[in-house]
């Protein structure tokens, strides 16, 4: 099964690391040869996305814990500069390597988008958000 949708613009990260993984696979892949994918997280979401391109270079794709219709902690993250609801040990190491990496008087939310771009990769692209007792559409959501 091929999803169709989510297509990656010119300006994606997954864009850059599938024109990469065509790269790769021109020499790997004989004429008429075909590759069967396996790709966890976001390796999942480049193997579709390199299908989408390579209809007739795909045997079969498995994905693991990929997230096809994106994360809403990515939302999270890339509007608003959310990393953590708890305050854990992986909290408090997000909290620290972005600390380490601000640069020049950067708020956390524009520390985060130079950091991890994939993250406006990974913006959920169903609806799940409300307002009272209305559920927003995602395409109304600032990015």
């Amino acid at each position: 099964m091929i999803f169709m949708y989510g297509i990656m613009t010119g300006d994606s990260l997954i864009a850059v690391i599938v024109d990469s993984f065509d790269d790769f696979t021109d020499g790997v892949i004989g004429l008429g040869g075909k590759v069967d994918l396996v790709g966890h997280s976001l390796g999942g979401l480049v193997a579709r996305a390199w299908s989408q391109e390579n209809l007739d270079g795909v045997g079969k794709i498995i994905t693991l814990g990929s997230p096809h219709f994106g994360a809403v902690g990515a939302y999270e993250a890339w509007s608003g500069g959310k990393v953590s609801n708890t305050f854990d040990i992986q909290a408090i190491a997000l909290n620290v390597l972005l600390q380490l990496n601000k640069q020049n008087g950067q708020t956390k939310l524009e520390t985060i988008r130079t950091y991890a771009p994939v993250l406006g990769d990974l913006l959920p692209i169903f609806d799940f958000t409300k307002k009272g007792r209305r559920i927003l559409p995602v395409v109304n959501l600032e990015s």
